[in-house]
Formats: structure tokens, C-alpha cells, sequence
């Protein structure tokens, strides 16, 4: 064991002097490199400049398109050429360089992702959208990333909203919004295949082909399968998570886009994902519990259509509707619940200050889960439902001084079945002192409204004697746990952001942004009187959740770029967040079940360097540091990633990558699941 561990930690540390080779010594030749480069030497990566780079258009703010530099917001937008050269294979761990994202591994195939603190299975005050398109889950709040998959090479960039944003997109979007926009089928046209194997994403393969239908339409169709399973197969063995992920994805989109105002867009995709997976049985008899092992096999399909007329670059009208299907199988349960959305909106200008968007939306979820008779742990009470919203919003944004100070009011109200009307409203403003400096603010209002899960799940847990608490060890009785019906109040927040964001120079770019938030009717997890029952049964005792927290969270985020030389950029980013949460008077939580406080890393840091060495060849190298989670005993670690390509044809790229270098293992979140070494080599081909 000793002489083990001796290798490993001189590997480790080979690792790190490699890595530190890469990120410092290499770029520092390059700069020498660069002195004799002439124009033909520069890659796509510095076509851009700086300040062209803060023009790429963000619409997730206001539903309308606006430069990143003129957005009223803690916005990052990351690019397609940011997720090609992280050589990340799955969506989550791109987010893992936007400040103030948190991301967390806790499978092969599955991660919690939030913003600013919040962070967990169910994180719901995060609202997630694909071309607009929430997948944000109905039924239990929050998103569950491994259910989805993208063609990473089709993204044609995700936009990231840190803080409320409930005034346009309604409840659940509480501390920031996530949409990943896929690029338009005239960008996917011809063909492309990409093949990815490695330790830990053993294989993968992508298929795409686009082609011209009629005058002005275009078209793709794709299918996308992988496997990821961990080289040391025995290394989370003990751990009751799912392993042996398989996925298969195909998908197609349809874009009609004339010389006309009009514009229509219709995709869609189905999805499935296998896992070998378990889960223990609760029984009132011994054994009480056991663990059973199933196949797992969970699928989804959406449908999405748009249709948009552009009366004007300040005036345009859309109607957009989806359908979602998604089923699970959770072994003990069997889900199913499918989503119709229905959403208009217009925009206009009022005279000469005033830009005015509005829409109304509907959204009916229908969902079924039929438990297991013998195995089942939990029900919804009716086992069927059908819910609907209806909202409205409105945003003005008024132009105080022209090119200098503006303010954006606007508000959203939206109706749903547990809580009734809920209103967000929010103010914001935009100042430009000088040329290239930028002063923004804004108070916000959101709400993250109740979910099945917590307002009408009901059911059983049991435990064997052993359980049994200090005070009844003489006790030969199983502990049971009771989950009764809850009467459940949105949770809320009012933040307050400020943020400033500069361009001093065409190298070097400048964004940050502070924020304080303060929370109320935050939902806890609390025993029922009388506590704890003998009965026939055994110990019992019943819990319910409640909205029995309240408190605040401050921090801030940086993210700065510096073009060093024509080929080489560096891209830092850093977060800081604090959060203290107490129960209100007279409010009882069970402890581990609902607290937040320490759950989060109170500092991140990430340093990307992407360097183009020749036309021809790439070499980026990506370091982050998160700090420890204090509340569930994770350690902090510091990791490092190293990505080299090379353009062998002019269809023909090759590329190795190595990821989380810097250590063996390391833990990411308490559950006690490792995330591995890993190297993988991909190969992609147009034609």
C-alpha cells in the first residue's frame, strides 16, 4: 500500500509540473513565437477583437437581442469556440468557467449545477432553457442534468444571467438563468461525424447532416450515442449510484428564414439514457430494507416550433409553442409527465425613449406516478394531476440620456395552483460615464414557486432497529418515517446587483459584478407533533416540509480577458460568495435534511489559457481552484486540464485531452462519489 501510494504521489506530482509547463512556459514562448508571426498565422481565435467580442448578442435578459456590454446584467456568454477548446465532453463541466456557476460531480453521468449558492439534487432557483425552451423539471423543481445530452458542436452559445430573472421568465429563475442556444440548421449544413474514446468516456460518436430544402429552408438531422463508466471500476463500488451509463440521442431542426420579415424555426429530438442502478425497499417486516438492482431506462422527446415577424430592428412579434414528454423509472416508481407551452410576445417602440416588450404565456403539465405496491417509498396525493400557469409580462426600457443612461421597469405576473398570483417585478439601470466603461444596477423580485414533490408527495421510509435513537436502543422496532402532505408558500428573494464592466484597451476586458440578496419563506424539512409514536408498526414519527427559513447571501464575481499576443489569450474568472441562513422563530428543521450554509464554496477561481501555436495546432490549458464545502467535510481541491489539437486537413481535426490532472481523485460533493483522471482522443471529420 505504501509503495502505491508513493507512485501515485510522484505521478501526481509529474502531473502538476507538466501542467504548470503548459499554462506558464509554453505561452511565454509563444509571445517570442508571435513576434515573427505574420497575419496568415492567426487562427480564428483572434479574428475578433475585444471589443467586437463584447457585441455578441445576448437575449436572455430581456428577450430581446442586446451586446453584452449594454446589458443591465451579470451576463457571461460562453461561445462555441469556448466549448470546443475546454475538451469537456458534457455540458456541466463547460458551465464550470462562467463566475459564480456551481457544479458539482456526483456520478459518471449526472451533476448539480447552480448559481450563487443553493446547491443540491433539486436545485430549483435555477431555471434552465434550451433555445427558450425551459427544462426546468415541473414535478420535482430544478434540473436533473444527466436526463440531458446536447451535440456540443451545435451549440452556438450558452448565455448566462446571474441574479432574478422572473421578471421576464417567471417564477424558478431566482438566483440565474441558463439558456443554451443551438445553432440555426443553415449553420449546420453539409456533414460532420465525431468519435470520442477514452478512461472515463469510453466511447462516443456523433453523426450530423445538413442540406437545403427549397429556396429558403435548411435543415439537420443528427444521432448522437455514448458510454462513460470509470477506468477503477472499484473505486465507488460501495456507493448506492447509478454506473454503466449508455445514451442514445437523435434529433432534427428545420429552419425557414427568407428575404421576407418572416421566420420559422421546428425542432425537435428523443432521447433515452440506461444506467445499471438500485434503490432499498422499505418494508414494515425484516429484512426492512434491501437493495435491489434494476435496469434503468429513462426517455425523453420534445417538440419545438416558432414562428417571428419583424416589423422593424425595433419592432417584431413571435409565437412560440413546445410539447415535453419524459418518463422515468426509478425502480421503486414509474413517472410520467409531459409539458404543453403556449407563449406570444410583441415588441415596440413609444416615440423616441421608450422600447416596450410584452408577452403572455400558458403552460399546462399533466403527470402520473404509479408506485411500486410493494417497493414504493413515495406518492402523490391525487397520483395523477393536472396543473396550469397563465402569466403576463411586461418591460419598458427607457432611454434617459441617449448613449449615456438608461433604465429599464418592467414586471411579470403569473398565476399558479398553490399559490395563486405571484408578482416579480424588477428596475434596472445602465450608465456609460465614458467611452468603453459601463456602471449597471438593479433590484429584483423572484419567487420559486412549489413543486408536486413538495406540496402533495406523501409516503414512507423505514429503518431496522439499529436506527432506533439513543433513548429507545432497548427497543427491537423499526423507525418509521412518515412524509405527510404540505401546505407550501413560495420562496423569495429581493436581490440587490451592481456591477461594472470596462474595455480600457482592445486586449484587455473587465466585468464585475456585487450582489446582495435577502431570502424568506426558504422551505425546511420539520417533525410533526407529537414526535416520536410507539405503534404497532414500530417508532414512528411524521415530517412535513414548511417554509421555515429565511436569510441572505452577498458576494461578487469577476471575469476579465487578456489577449496577451495575436495567439494567445487568457480568460480568468473568480466568485466569492457568503451565505447565512437562520430558522424563524419558533421554526424546527431536521438537520442534514434542508440546510444550504457551507453547502457552496465560498471561493472558485478558474484560469483558461488557449493559445493557437501554429495555424494548424492548438494547446489550451484550463486551471480551477474550488474551495471546500464546510458543512459536509469536502475538501477543496485545485485541478487542471490540458487540450491539444491539430487541424491535420482542412476537414480533419485530432485532439487529446487530459482533465482533472492535478490529483488522482477528488471528492465534489458529500454523497462520497470520486471524480477520476481521465484522457480521452477525438477525432472529428466534415465533409
Amino acid at each position: 500500500m505504501g509503495e502505491r501510494r508513493v507512485r501515485c504521489v510522484g505521478l501526481r506530482r509529474v502531473c502538476m509540473v507538466l501542467s504548470l509547463w503548459a499554462c506558464v512556459v509554453i505561452p511565454t514562448i509563444a509571445i517570442a513565437q508571435s513576434k515573427a508571426a505574420n497575419d496568415s498565422d492567426v487562427n480564428h481565435l483572434m479574428q475578433l477583437s475585444l471589443s467586437q467580442l463584447t457585441e455578441i448578442p445576448v437575449t436572455s435578459v430581456s428577450k430581446k437581442p442586446e451586446n453584452i456590454e449594454g446589458t443591465p446584467s451579470a451576463a457571461f456568454v460562453v461561445t462555441a469556440e469556448d466549448i470546443r477548446r475546454s475538451g469537456a465532453t458534457a455540458l456541466p463541466d463547460v458551465l464550470r468557467m462562467v463566475p459564480g456557476v456551481e457544479v458539482v460531480q456526483v456520478d459518471d453521468n449526472d451533476w448539480y449545477v447552480a448559481i450563487r449558492g443553493f446547491n443540491g439534487e433539486t436545485g430549483n432557483k435555477l431555471l434552465v432553457l434550451v433555445d427558450g425552451r425551459t427544462i426546468y423539471s415541473p414535478v420535482f423543481s430544478g434540473v436533473f442534468w444527466y436526463m440531458h445530452d446536447f451535440v456540443l458542436e451545435d451549440i452556438e452559445r450558452v448565455e448566462v444571467v446571474r441574479g432574478p430573472g422572473g421578471a421576464v421568465w417567471g417564477a424558478n429563475a431566482v438566483n440565474g438563468i441558463i439558456n443554451i442556444i443551438t445553432k440555426h440548421a443553415k449553420d449546420q449544413q453539409g456533414g460532420m461525424t465525431s468519435v470520442t474514446t477514452g478512461t472515463f468516456d469510453r466511447f462516443s460518436a456523433t453523426a450530423r447532416y445538413g442540406g437545403k430544402v427549397g429556396e429558403d429552408g435548411y435543415a439537420a438531422a443528427w444521432v448522437k450515442v455514448w458510454e462513460r463508466e470509470q477506468w477503477d471500476e472499484d473505486r465507488n463500488a460501495d456507493l448506492v449510484v447509478p454506473h454503466d451509463w449508455q445514451s442514445v440521442m437523435t434529433g432534427f431542426r428545420y429552419d425557414w428564414d427568407p428575404a421576407t420579415p418572416d421566420a420559422f424555426s421546428l425542432h425537435g429530438s428523443w432521447h433515452e439514457v440506461q444506467a445499471s442502478d438500485n434503490f432499498y425497499t422499505h418494508e414494515f417486516q425484516p429484512p426492512y430494507n434491501q437493495m435491489i438492482e434494476y435496469d434503468r431506462v429513462d426517455t425523453l422527446f420534445h417538440l419545438f416550433g416558432k414562428y417571428s415577424h419583424r416589423f422593424s430592428e425595433e419592432s417584431e412579434f413571435s409565437l412560440q409553442a413546445y410539447y415535453d414528454r419524459t418518463h422515468n423509472d426509478y425502480g421503486n416508481g414509474d413517472l410520467l409527465y409531459e409539458t404543453y407551452d403556449l407563449e406570444s410576445q410583441v415588441r415596440f417602440g413609444l416615440g423616441e425613449s421608450h422600447d416596450i416588450i410584452c408577452g403572455v404565456g400558458y403552460r399546462l403539465v399533466m403527470d402520473d406516478l404509479d408506485p411500486d405496491d410493494e417497493y414504493g417509498i413515495t406518492f402523490f396525493q391525487p397520483q395523477k394531476a393536472e396543473r396550469d400557469v397563465e402569466s403576463l409580462f411586461v418591460e419598458d426600457e427607457i432611454t434617459v440620456v441617449p448613449e449615456r443612461l438608461s433604465v429599464k421597469l418592467g414586471a411579470r405576473l403569473e398565476h399558479n395552483e398553490y399559490t395563486g398570483w405571484e408578482v416579480q417585478p424588477n428596475a434596472r439601470f445602465h450608465f456609460r460615464p465614458w467611452d468603453r466603461q459601463v456602471v449597471w444596477g438593479a433590484v429584483s423580485r423572484a419567487v420559486h414557486t412549489p413543486a408536486r414533490l413538495a406540496s402533495d408527495a406523501t409516503g414512507v421510509s423505514v429503518a431496522a432497529p439499529s436506527r432506533l435513537p439513543a433513548q429507545f436502543a432497548g427497543l427491537n422496532v423499526p423507525v418509521i418515517h412518515w412524509i405527510d402532505e404540505a401546505d407550501m408558500d413560495s420562496e423569495e428573494v429581493v436581490s440587490y446587483e451592481l456591477g461594472y464592466r470596462c474595455t480600457p484597451t482592445d486586449r484587455f476586458w473587465f466585468d464585475t459584478a456585487l450582489f446582495y440578496s435577502d431570502y424568506d419563506k426558504l422551505r425546511t424539512f420539520a417533525a410533526q407533533s407529537p414526535g416520536f409514536q410507539i405503534t404497532p408498526l414500530g417508532l414512528e414519527t411524521h415530517a412535513a416540509m414548511n417554509n421555515g427559513k429565511e436569510g441572505h447571501s452577498y458576494g461578487g464575481e469577476v471575469s476579465s480577458t487578456l489577449r496577451v499576443t495575436r495567439n494567445w489569450a487568457l480568460i480568468a474568472a473568480y466568485s466569492h460568495l457568503k451565505l447565512d441562513l437562520d430558522l424563524k422563530e419558533g421554526a424546527i428543521d431536521i438537520a442534514g435534511i434542508t440546510t444550504v450554509e457551507g453547502y457552496s464554496p465560498e471561493n472558485q477561481f478558474s484560469l483558461r489559457s488557449q493559445w493557437d501555436v501554429t495555424p494548424t495546432l492548438e494547446c489550451d490549458v484550463w486551471l480551477r481552484y474550488v474551495d471546500e464545502l464546510a458543512a459536509i467535510d469536502v475538501d477543496a481541491y485545485t485541478t487542471v486540464d490540458v487540450r491539444l489539437a491539430w487541424q491535420a486537413r482542412d476537414n480533419l481535426s485530432l485532439e487529446l485531452v487530459g482533465r482533472n490532472l492535478a490529483e488522482e481523485w477528488h471528492e465534489e460533493y458529500f454523497i462520497g462519489y470520486e471524480v477520476e483522471r481521465s484522457l480521452h482522443a477525438k477525432a472529428t471529420w466534415m465533409f
